[in-house]
């Protein structure tokens, strides 16, 4: 039964979509007085995020979802103009929940990059000019077609629930049975390594190590599954078609450096409302000229900055006593680490030329693993040693 503070987190996040949803259907001027109401009471849900439940892994990415979501909609009523989302017309409730929702913009002109690098299929549209009654065989028809595509689909995806489910059961039984953790495991000297490399013990490399693997393993198990949950939730409604609904995360044998890390296995949710704060700091405030060296960095450095922030704040509505500003400094830092990696690629090619594919994956995998052994511990066991209020 939910408790009294549940249902008013929910209904201060359902006003907020209620705002939302009317913005997308008014006109560009009027759009920025709704998101204000919008954003309100999307702040009061977002604050009450532990209300919903108690679990730090689950309340933090509702958290990530709120921040994301509210980004999305100040992007698209105030900043984006109705040129990517003119108003919808006739107060076309459908439509404008389908622009609500859409955070990478799939099927739009302006959607977010595929992880894979290339465009996105997405199955073709009946050719103008053509008979939609000759497209199938007579014994087929188009909504036998879909019905099967839909079944099919969720049937995958109710599949790879229960696989993500399974595996995360294993995995969390034998983190618990194999690891006894104490709370000076992660005390403020154990943030540090490469300054105490001679004293560090099997244990603390051990342990950080299970850290790499617990930040990947456990993100994309949770994200994954509540995405792949609420394609099956909305394709069931036939509220949506199965291909507004692409996988979040790319291939983890994409996982050989920072920036490939990011750019083509991490989810693209972010990617489109994040790169528009980046333009328009990079052009309206610092007058970059899109296109140059300076204006790419300058985009990207918003985009890890914004990052770091919706964790920060995240952190802090979960009740953590510390870890905030960690938050920030850290995705700050994969920053940095892009740029470092870049500059010595570039340097490597001029002095050896082009190594070979194999290598450079697997030099690039050792890369990315050595820096989050190094990374990971200066903001997460800030929060796991001060723990919550």
């Amino acid at each position: 039964m939910a408790t009294v503070p549940g249902v008013l987190a929910f209904s201060y996040f359902f006003a907020s979509v209620f705002f939302a949803l009317l913005g997308l259907q008014s006109q560009p001027q009027n759009r920025p007085f709704l998101f204000i109401p919008h954003a309100l009471f999307g702040a009061l849900a977002f604050r009450r995020i532990t209300d919903v439940t108690t679990q730090p892994a689950h309340a933090s990415m509702i958290g990530m979802f709120f921040c994301v979501w509210i980004a999305h909609m100040s992007y698209v009523l105030c900043l984006s103009g109705s040129n990517h989302h003119p108003p919808v017309s006739e107060w076309d409730w459908h439509r404008a929940y389908k622009i609500c929702w859409n955070v990478r913009w799939v099927g739009t002109a302006h959607e977010a990059p595929s992880n894979t690098g290339r465009p996105r299929t997405v199955p073709p549209t009946t050719t103008p000019g053509t008979d939609p009654s000759q497209e199938q065989p007579p014994s087929v028809s188009r909504s036998q077609k879909d019905s099967s595509t839909r079944r099919i689909f969720l049937l995958k995806r109710l599949l790879s629930i229960a696989t993500i489910y399974g595996i995360n059961m294993l995995y969390e039984h034998t983190l618990r049975t194999l690891s006894q953790f104490q709370p000076t495991d992660f005390s403020p000297p154990k943030q540090s390594y490469l300054r105490r490399l001679h004293a560090v013990s099997t244990r603390e490399s051990i342990l950080r190590a299970i850290l790499v693997l617990n930040f990947v393993w456990t993100s994309w198990a949770l994200i994954s599954a509540y995405h792949r949950a609420l394609s099956v939730f909305f394709v069931a409604l036939a509220l949506d078609q199965p291909h507004e609904w692409p996988t979040l995360y790319g291939s983890p044998w994409e996982m050989y450096s920072v920036r490939r890390f990011w750019g083509r296995f991490w989810h693209r949710s972010t990617f489109r409302t994040y790169t528009g704060y980046g333009n328009l700091v990079a052009e309206k405030a610092l007058r970059l000229r899109r296109g140059t060296a300076t204006h790419k960095i300058c985009v990207e450095f918003v985009v890890f900055f914004v990052s770091g922030v919706t964790h920060a704040l995240t952190t802090r509505t979960l009740g953590f006593r510390a870890g905030h500003w960690e938050d920030i400094a850290w995705f700050c830092a994969n920053f940095a680490a892009i740029l470092l990696e870049t500059a010595v690629r570039s340097l490597v090619r001029r002095v050896w030329g082009e190594t070979s594919d194999r290598v450079g994956k697997g030099v690039g995998a050792l890369w990315l693993f050595a820096f989050f052994f190094w990374s990971l511990p200066k903001t997460q066991f800030t929060k796991i040693y001060n723990g919550t209020v």
